[in-house]
């Protein structure tokens, strides 16, 4: 199965979101929309993963969620990949809350935790953000993304390990397993 971990994005976020959307003139004709449940914070994208390879990483990941505790989050601003002349994604920034350091220090554990398993380490740097589209195509033209402000804040509670499905409509994610942020087993 085609696995991730991440911190979902909250409902009330995730329909902030969606109006940030229409804001920025995001249109479902030349972009894939992320469907507002679909909305999260990506910590590890493992790939395609063998069922009982992820049972053996279960105690592995709970040690790393279970060691940092809730945190505090904020969603502002939004940017592009690769940037914002030619956007092929479209994104809004996370940014901690009080305590500075915790949500690299998770994806450090987490990512430490999949080597040790034997996953390749993943190219690219952590960079915390929620996807919000991606490009259909070539023609790609946005409202100016730097009038993209605070949408709000939230408490991670927990770290949740997806499964992703593919289907014409677009991905699906379930959720397959739950690590709450502080102490206290996977549930």
């Amino acid at each position: 199965m085609r696995a991730f971990l991440a911190i979902p994005l909250p409902a009330a976020l995730a329909e902030a979101a969606r109006r940030t959307i229409a804001v920025l003139g995001v249109t479902e004709a030349r972009w894939r929309v992320v469907a507002e449940g679909n909305m999260h914070l990506t910590m590890r994208f493992l790939g395609e993963v063998d069922a009982s390879r992820l049972d053996a990483l279960d105690p592995s990941f709970a040690a790393a969620a279970g060691t940092t505790g809730r945190l505090s989050l904020r969603v502002a601003g939004a940017g592009a990949f690769p940037n914002a002349r030619r956007p092929k994604t479209i994104w809004l920034g996370i940014e901690e809350i009080g305590a500075q350091g915790a949500l690299g220090a998770l994806a450090q554990r987490l990512e430490a935790a999949a080597r040790a398993a034997g996953f390749a380490p993943e190219p690219r740097g952590f960079f915390p953000h929620v996807t919000l589209a991606r490009a259909r195509g070539d023609e790609r033209t946005l409202a100016d993304l730097a009038t993209v402000g605070s949408l709000g804040d939230f408490e991670a509670d927990a770290l949740i390990l997806y499964r992703s499905i593919t289907d014409p409509r677009g991905a699906r994610y379930d959720a397959r397993r739950h690590y709450p942020l502080d102490a206290g087993p996977a549930r």
